[in-house]
């Protein structure tokens, strides 16, 4: 899969070598993509035999069973161990350990940027953050439940916490100041209370995930935590690798002819990051709580729809119009100047994008919160009936304190 999406990342990047680097810089790409291309080939061989194998390996056990009759009288029982077998309360170690080396990875990224205060290092954390950060909140729900293996313990999480974000912006810091942008440095810093504070609500949602039923627990682990992220986390390959591809055929990760390529493919990232969290938030609820803040088709074709939803409509439109322009920019040659009236370039347009999505995010956060407070305790419908509460007294049951948490999310952004 790796080799397929970088080879795919490459596709344009012959010729452009060719006119850079001439005869010996074609023929060492060349080469590099030929190795490339034979261990992806040499993979999918291997796992066709290993497919076979297994499969053979299989059905041999299978037929020496029936012949035995062991099947015949063990199929009731076999059959309910199957069911149970299906069912998981937390992910495998390996998932957690492979979020661990990624994190690290992210980390250390930084730490070279901090010591050596080169351009290549600082291009390389810029496209791998998204997806560091994503692989970093899954591996909070992986465990959710606490038993005494460390993986599953909140002194994990905690450590984890310090030695991720607490160092990436330590780093961050002083690369920053050893190339003069003090300020932009310590700017950044401004980030870590809200970066803290969010860390908090998700300790606070995955004790909340520790409370659902096995069944619940192995769907939201399954598909919300495992197939959704990897759903996420292969897009942003790619992208990595489109801006690898123009760093290799320009010969230097400095170069600026791609700077609109490494900016598209950082905020592709980020909104699909984002809208992963989101996804992981409003899974960790109930179900009616669900259904009171999700959208209806019925009621969007007839645009009967609350003002707050319509906002984030507006809000998710132009971040999707967003996308579109960062997709048609991927690849394409040139520096990050300003494209619209000479104010507006390809950075300021990521950053429209990231904005917008994080604002309907919070829109969404704060509806669930509201929800919550009204259905959270009243899973009997004949309650909720007896209340008689409607998705139009939920804009009344809005506090002080929830308006004062947008603003400040809404500052911090």
């Amino acid at each position: 899969g790796l080799c397929g999406l970088f080879l795919f990342s490459m596709m344009s990047a012959e010729s452009e070598a060719m006119d850079r680097g001439g005869a010996s810089k074609l023929k060492a790409s060349q080469t590099a993509l030929t190795i490339v291309g034979i261990v992806g080939c040499i993979s999918s061989v291997l796992s066709l035999l290993l497919e076979m194998y297994t499969s053979h390996k299989a059905r041999i056990k299978f037929d020496e069973k029936t012949e035995s009759g062991e099947m015949r009288d063990r199929t009731p029982s076999l059959a309910k161990i199957q069911d149970e077998e299906e069912l998981v309360s937390k992910c495998s170690r390996t998932y957690v350990t492979i979020a661990l080396i990624a994190t690290t990875a992210q980390t250390t990224i930084y730490m070279m940027y901090a010591i050596t205060a080169q351009s290549k290092w600082w291009v390389l954390a810029g496209i791998t953050l998204p997806m560091s950060i994503t692989m970093y909140v899954m591996s909070l729900f992986m465990m959710p439940r606490e038993t005494d293996e460390f993986y599953s313990s909140e002194r994990f999480r905690y450590i984890h916490f310090v030695s991720y974000v607490v160092l990436i912006h330590f780093f961050f810091l002083i690369g920053n100041a050893r190339e003069g942008r003090i300020f932009y440095g310590c700017l950044s810093l401004l980030r870590f209370p809200l970066e803290y504070a969010m860390f908090r609500q998700a300790l606070n949602l995955r004790h909340s995930v520790q409370n659902f039923t096995k069944k619940r627990l192995s769907d939201f682990l399954c598909q919300q935590v495992i197939i959704k992220g990897m759903k996420a986390i292969g897009p942003m390959i790619f992208f990595s690798f489109e801006t690898i591809a123009c760093l290799i055929s320009a010969n230097s990760f400095g170069a600026e002819e791609c700077q609109n390529t490494s900016h598209a493919a950082k905020y592709l990232s980020w909104y699909l990051g984002i809208g992963y969290i989101i996804s992981i938030s409003k899974n960790t609820v109930n179900e009616r709580v669900r259904q009171e803040t999700s959208w209806q088709f019925t009621n969007l074709a007839s645009m009967n729809l609350k003002n707050m939803q319509k906002v984030q409509g507006i809000l998710v439109l132009i971040t999707f119009l967003t996308s579109l322009f960062m997709l048609s920019e991927l690849g394409v040659e040139g520096e990050a100047d300003s494209m619209f009236l000479g104010i507006v370039g390809i950075a300021e347009l990521g950053v429209i994008g990231v904005i917008t999505i994080t604002s309907a995010a919070v829109i969404q956060l704060v509806e669930l919160v509201r929800a919550n407070k009204i259905f959270g305790d009243r899973p009997q419908e004949s309650e909720l009936e007896s209340k008689q509460v409607t998705p139009s007294n939920l804009v009344k049951e809005i506090s002080a304190s929830d308006v004062g948490g947008v603003v400040f999310v809404g500052a911090m952004i």
